[in-house]
């Protein structure tokens, strides 16, 4: 029995995203929730052939716009940017055969950040990507 105790918990929660764009070392997404900037996450994209997961942390977040899904119902479309975590040399291959089996056709898009100059793909997934993300809770019972 917890009676006047709290008990911190944390949950999981899973959010189909699309892709705008991707690269070796991170990519950009749209999606119907704000994430937080310096937040980890982690993002499986998957096809008919595979699921490749990666984990990486919120560079930046903005509202896009907003959509009427009913009479006086809006919903937000965010897009955000996460930079991957380090990875594994097998998981960078991965990423990189996900990149060239799914990238459109046509020239890439050179981003240009404090580091480096990197291209980024834009890519058509036949599957999907989800992003995966913690919520803390508290649970108290009185």
């Amino acid at each position: 029995m917890l009676d006047d105790i709290d008990v911190h918990g944390r949950m999981v929660f899973a959010s189909e995203v699309q892709v705008i764009d991707i690269s070796g070392s991170g990519l950009s997404v749209r999606i119907d929730h704000r994430l937080n900037v310096g937040q980890h996450y982690i993002l499986k994209l998957a096809d008919q052939k595979r699921t490749v997961s990666v984990r990486g942390t919120v560079v930046w977040c903005r509202l896009k716009e907003t959509r009427q899904i009913a009479s006086e119902e809006f919903k937000p479309v965010y897009i955000a940017g996460m930079e991957f975590e380090a990875m594994e040399s097998d998981r960078l291959k991965d990423i990189t055969a996900f990149i060239t089996e799914h990238r459109k056709e046509g020239l890439p898009v050179y981003a240009v950040n404090e580091k480096r100059m990197e291209i980024r793909f834009s890519i058509t997934i036949p599957g999907k990507a989800i992003l995966h993300f913690p919520t803390n809770s508290l649970v108290s019972q009185r």
